[in-house]
């Protein structure tokens, strides 16, 4: 059976659930790397959690919105071989990124957590959380990937707009 034998699976989180049941990601035993796209520039789309399934145990490679990954932090303690998990930051799910900081730092495999999403004032008032957790751990690297969408919001945070 082919889901046997996946290692790397992109899917649009769109489809899960709609189109592709929720219980096929973590189904498969093989699986490494999992990136759900997330859907573009919707802060309102709804986020599932993953569901547990024996992937989590082989799983080093994640990536999702910050939503799903908030709403999948009990299933992901399966997840002991995990290293790296990127999320994708939405203004509107911002409230799952200190217990998600919470989780990483306590993860004994996880080595690199990347936030990415479009500045914006809410994600800039995160940023003492970000540093608090990264000062509480020395063997997690997070990053944080911004994406300026107007001059003068860069303007307000120091940066000299051309």
């Amino acid at each position: 059976m082919l889901a046997q034998r996946l290692t790397s699976l992109t899917v649009p989180a769109a489809i899960v659930g709609a189109f592709l049941p929720a219980q096929s990601l973590t189904a498969c035993s093989r699986l490494q790397s999992l990136f759900l796209l997330p859907p573009a520039f919707d802060q309102q789309a709804q986020h599932e959690a993953l569901l547990p399934g024996p992937a989590l145990s082989s799983l080093r490679r994640l990536t999702a919105t910050l939503g799903m990954l908030a709403k999948s932090l009990p299933v992901l303690q399966a997840a002991t071989r995990l290293e790296f998990v990127g999320a994708v930051c939405f203004d509107s799910q911002l409230a799952g990124l200190a217990p998600m900081l919470d989780w990483a730092v306590q993860h004994p495999t996880l080595h690199k957590l990347v936030l990415e999403g479009w500045a914006s004032e809410q994600i800039h008032r995160s940023s003492q959380a970000i540093d608090e957790a990264r000062q509480r751990s020395r063997n997690l690297h997070i990053s944080l990937h911004l994406r300026y969408s107007s001059r003068s919001l860069l303007s307000r945070h120091g940066f000299e707009v051309f």
